[in-house]
């Protein structure tokens, strides 16, 4: 096994227990797969920043066309003097 000073390290800061383990030095010792804030697990290529920010634009999208129907239905609720006007 590969000592600290096999590699240069000569202090530590910390004064707590030391940790044994291994070092990590291939490539395949840091693959990470990314998780998108709705918790998919994301493959990265090319082409996943296009599609997550279509997705993203297509529900803002929904969420305006939603809006304005509820804009919609209380402007016909407060001329029809169902609701009162704010």
């Amino acid at each position: 096994m590969v000592e600290e000073i096999d590699i240069g390290i000569t202090h530590f800061i910390s004064k707590g227990e030391e940790i044994k383990g291994a070092y990590k030095y291939k490539y395949s010792d840091f693959i990470v797969n990314e998780i998108t804030p709705e918790g998919e697990v994301v493959f990265l290529n090319r082409n996943y920043q296009m599609e997550y920010e279509e997705k993203l634009k297509k529900e803002k999208e929904e969420l305006e066309k939603e809006k304005e129907k509820m804009d919609l239905t209380n402007l016909r609720l407060k001329l029809e003097g169902i609701i009162d006007e704010e």
